[in-house]
């Protein structure tokens, strides 16, 4: 490697009981770090990392994921990387952006053509030209008959009402506090998008796209090439201003349970209730993998308990659950319910709208619950009577009465020694075993990014120490 870069850790990835996947991770002077996964494979992928925290509504890190590609101080012209990167075996470039972190992606078909592109992604990265017709064009502006439009305007607008969106903002709210950085809309609302300006998102570039913050990885079978191309990137990309953004997210207990409801117009009958916890730090790896295996025991298929007592009877109270865990800091732990009745516990104005309740069982554990529910117009009485499990439909949306369903019917799981099945958990932790096994096998490329990236914000927000591996502990599985 190059004078500027020196080897700051090495590690493996279990591809399989006899196989595994070198990996190296190298340091800038500027700080910035490469993690080299030497997988054997003819595709190459990149993924360059920015740890971002949304600050407020205005969407600023999915802003920047937008601007980033209008042209870069030393490549001006919009729509050169792209170009360049179909040049050299690729499929153009990408970006997504988190509650946590901010990713831009590239696959190629050859070392060669990935160490074409690479100073200038990193270019684009770390020094957009952030004009403020650029900012007009992408992000906000009136039309010539005086209606908004933007991009990042319009991206907004299309999900900011959706059911989905609106009950997953307010959980996370209640799981963090209103105050919270998860608690934010890392994407934007439309009245704060409307309000932002150029100076402000090139202020938070300053602060979280420092090459200090940053960390490209690298799958493939990477060698002397891109080792070479490392070394010839011009120092004055790679350049650190000092803007190191680590910080401890604060983790804030909610009280007791706490529910809440969010309203809005529709037109179906039906609604969704969700459930959320409070779950361990991510480099607890056994008991965060151990979570992840009981919520695919309990929702993952037609057969799965919750699927049975709820979707899959004689008359069901919803049309789809599922059950996760989500990687933020600290993990969350959510179980939801789509499709779910609506009888005649709507409001008395008789409006349709989407109910959002959650209980938080957090006195030793600070964990929360939370419903999302949507009402609608009344149906009729002789539809909503109770069915054989005595589940009363009309009270479906009522709050905390399918809390107490589910609430009755884990305990009944738990006291029967799941449904009398002494094997069922180890069934599932083999079906789970041989999911990630499948994936690693066929799509070794994209686990790694997943498993990597996922470390890569821990060690910024949540430890303040670099490091990669502590989610590799999955792969022990």
């Amino acid at each position: 490697m190059s004078k500027q870069f020196v080897k700051e850790s090495e590690l493996s990835y279990q591809k399989s009981a006899h196989s595994w996947i070198p990996t190296t991770v190298h340091r800038h002077t500027s700080g910035l770090r490469v993690v080299q996964c030497k997988v054997q494979q003819p595709i190459y992928t990149l993924a360059i990392y920015v740890p971002t925290l949304p600050e407020n509504d205005t969407g600023e890190p999915h802003t920047l994921e937008h601007l980033v590609f209008c042209g870069s101080k030393r490549f001006a012209h919009r729509g050169y990387l792209d170009a360049l990167a179909l040049c050299n075996f690729s499929q153009g470039t990408n970006a997504w952006t988190y509650e946590d972190v901010t990713c831009y992606t590239l696959t190629t078909a050859s070392e060669e053509a990935l160490a074409n592109v690479m100073a200038a992604y990193l270019d684009h990265v770390l020094s957009p030209q952030l004009r403020d017709e650029q900012f007009v064009t992408e992000v906000y502006h009136y039309d010539s008959k005086g209606r908004e439009h933007g991009v990042v305007f319009s991206e907004v607008l299309g999900s900011e009402s959706e059911e989905a969106e609106v009950g997953e903002r307010r959980m996370l709210q209640l799981l963090f506090g209103e105050d919270a950085a998860y608690a934010k809309s890392f994407g934007g609302l439309t009245r704060s998008v409307a309000q932002l300006t150029n100076a402000e998102v090139a202020e938070y570039h300053k602060r979280f796209y420092d090459a200090c913050n940053i960390t490209m990885v690298v799958t493939g079978p990477v060698g002397a090439r891109f080792e070479q191309a490392l070394e010839d990137i011009p120092p004055e990309i790679l350049h650190s201003s000092g803007h190191d953004s680590r910080r401890m997210i604060p983790i804030n207990v909610p009280e007791g349970p706490v529910s809440a409801r969010v309203l809005f117009a529709a037109d179906s009958h039906v609604g969704s209730v969700q459930f959320g916890w409070r779950g361990p730090m991510g480099s607890d790896v056994e008991t965060v993998t151990a979570l992840e295996i009981l919520l695919e025991y309990l929702t993952e298929e037609a057969s799965s308990p919750l699927s049975m007592r709820f979707v899959e009877c004689k008359r069901p109270v919803a049309s789809s659950v599922v059950g996760y865990v989500k990687q933020s800091i600290p993990t969350t732990m959510f179980i939801g319910f789509d499709g779910v009745p609506y009888g005649d516990g709507g409001d008395s104005e008789g409006e349709s709208g989407d109910e959002d309740e959650s209980d938080d069982e957090s006195e030793d554990e600070g964990k929360s619950e939370d419903e999302e529910e949507e009402e609608s117009e009344p149906e009729e009485e002789d539809e909503s009577k109770s069915d054989e499990s005595g589940d009363d439909i009309t009270r479906l949306l009522d709050e905390g009465y399918f809390a107490e369903l589910l609430k009755i019917e884990l305990e009944r799981i738990y006291a029967t020694k799941f449904d009398g099945d002494a094997q069922a958990l180890r069934r599932a932790v083999e079906q789970y075993g041989q999911r990630l096994a499948k994936r690693m096998e066929s799509h070794a490329d994209d686990t790694l990014q997943t498993t990597i990236g996922i470390d890569i914000v821990a060690s910024h927000f949540a430890t303040g120490k670099f490091a990669v591996g502590t989610r590799a502990r999955i792969f022990d599985v």
